[in-house]
């Protein structure tokens, strides 16, 4: 059984890697930007969204 903290890290790192392809493709950002962006959205957010939600389960 997969768990909502699985799910959301699921679902952002998809959209991480659909934001990044078109940060890559359609713009002229540095690669760092690009990079800083996936990091970002992979990572981070989705883990604020799990702390966030077991705040408040509590």
């Amino acid at each position: 059984m997969v768990t909502r903290e699985n799910k959301i890290f699921y679902v952002f790192g998809a959209s991480a890697l659909v934001i990044f392809f078109a940060l890559v493709g359609f713009t002229e950002y540095p690669r760092g930007v690009n990079f800083v962006v996936l990091i970002v959205v992979g990572m981070i957010v989705p883990l604020l969204v799990n702390r966030f939600l077991d705040a408040r389960e509590e």
